[in-house]
């Protein structure tokens, strides 16, 4: 555990404050008073109020709201209700509550495993920040873990909107990228952390060793991770605004079927990014950035929230920690976002994306393909993702776009004894590797009719 002065100065602050609001309640009330339904509401009305605050001038993390809130009406509840003015009953509750606590902690490390799709963040964050609440990840519980969300909602943003992008991330954009007149061929790669290359150093990913195998060929990675196909499309449509390509591939992982219209983003109002017009192409719903820093309210602020920050400095030690912090990170997504369609609605989504970049693509002399992946054996729900991937393929080879698909490579690379996923989705070094030795075939027959 990782416990901080912060997190002592936050708890200890809130309580304190609450305990002198006791003290002055005590003083005018002349002695404590009574009650057990107190015990609960004075907490609880804390809570409202600190968030009320909070959500007409954010300045902290709801939950750390709530939180800081709660801990206000423990201590004033501490300072003047009459269960808490035995001392030694004080320290038995105290001992109590900390007993169970470690109890629990002791029982959930033995049978609950790490949350899924979790890591510990870069950074602590406290203080509402719209980059730095992203930075919060959803991988693996652990400290070198790459952060999953860490500013991919911005960086999203960024290249869509052709604003500038922080100068430190490892991804090619649009307006960062200088032409190189010297390869022969340029191929651009859309996709999310599977092409981002999660888990893995930036020269380690498939597309920077196809590069370093034929240096004539430059590979473009515009991997951003947790975004889905509508946000290719988008970025796409950048890219071939700024930049000359010869192909583009889109990398559609397991889970961008179920993903696609399921990415709020800051710059569309936290809605997804595009809109279906039922006769022509997916456009943006919003031509310029549509941001809620102004607005804010409560689903901005739901979106933007890190889980506490007494919960942060618990982790990675704390299993209890961990899976609270996962559940609040879930419950702020689903509750500031309910953008999901149905199945049936994905296809045509999907199937409009792929249309949409096929044509476009092509309008500019250059090929089109779409690659697909396994996915980490014994880890699907009875197969639903694998049902999912194939209905991805017929939906690019009924609009005519060209598959590449990487899972008998890396079937074979698992046969013989080594592992390419890192866990259900991601490649590992291995899985990078097979790849690129894969990729060097298909990128040539890609390549090969389309005209200079």
């Amino acid at each position: 555990m990782s416990w901080d002065l912060a997190a002592t100065a936050f708890v200890g602050s809130a309580m304190g404050g609450g305990a002198l609001v006791g003290m002055v309640v005590r003083r005018v009330l002349r002695g404590r008073r009574g009650g057990a339904l107190s015990v609960v509401v004075v907490p609880g009305l804390g809570a409202l109020a600190v968030a009320a605050c909070d959500v007409a001038r954010p300045t902290v993390g709801l939950w750390d709201a709530l939180a800081f809130g709660a801990f206000l009406g423990i201590g004033a509840l501490v300072a003047a209700h009459r269960a808490f003015g035995d001392g030694r009953r004080l320290a038995l509750l105290l001992a109590s509550v900390a007993l169970s606590l470690g109890c629990a902690e002791v029982v959930a490390w033995r049978v609950l495993p790490m949350p899924p799709d979790f890591a510990v963040a870069s950074r602590r964050t406290l203080f509402i920040d719209p980059v730095a609440a992203g930075d919060f990840a959803m991988v693996k519980g652990d400290d070198d873990a790459q952060p999953f969300y860490e500013l991919s909602s911005e960086l999203a943003c960024h290249v869509v909107y052709d604003e500038r992008v922080t100068a430190a991330l490892e991804i090619d954009t649009p307006l960062r990228v200088a032409p190189r007149p010297a390869a022969r061929a340029t191929v651009l790669h859309v996709g999310d952390s599977v092409l981002f290359g999660f888990g893995v150093e930036p020269e380690a990913r498939f597309t920077s060793l196809l590069e370093l195998a034929d240096p004539t060929v430059a590979q473009l990675n515009a991997g951003i991770q947790a975004t889905a196909p509508e946000v290719y499309l988008a970025v796409l449509r950048r890219w071939l605004a700024h930049q000359h390509v010869d192909a583009v591939v889109f990398h559609l992982a397991v889970n961008d079927l179920a993903d696609i219209d399921t990415t709020p983003l800051p710059c569309a109002g936290y809605q997804t990014l595009l809109s279906y017009p039922p006769h022509g192409p997916p456009v943006l719903r919003h031509p310029t950035p549509s941001r809620m820093e102004s607005a804010h309210g409560v689903t901005w602020l739901l979106v933007q929230s890190p889980p506490p920050y007494v919960l942060q400095a618990l982790l990675p030690g704390s299993m209890l920690a961990s899976w609270t912090s996962w559940g609040l990170l879930r419950a702020g997504m689903a509750l500031g976002f309910t953008g999901s369609e149905p199945t049936r609605v994905k296809v045509a989504h999907l199937a409009a994306i792929l249309r949409a970049a096929r044509d476009e693509t092509r309008a500019r002399g250059a090929a089109f393909a779409v690659q697909v992946y396994g996915e980490r054996a014994g880890d699907a729900p009875a197969g639903a993702s694998a049902e999912g991937t194939e209905l991805m393929v017929r939906i690019a080879e009924r609009e005519g776009v060209p598959v590449l698909d990487a899972r008998p490579a890396l079937a074979a690379c698992r046969a013989s004894g080594q592992q390419p996923f890192l866990d259900r989705v991601h490649l590992s070094l291995v899985g990078h590797r097979a790849t690129a030795a894969w990729m060097r075939g298909a990128l040539t027959g890609l390549l090969a009719p389309t005209p200079r």
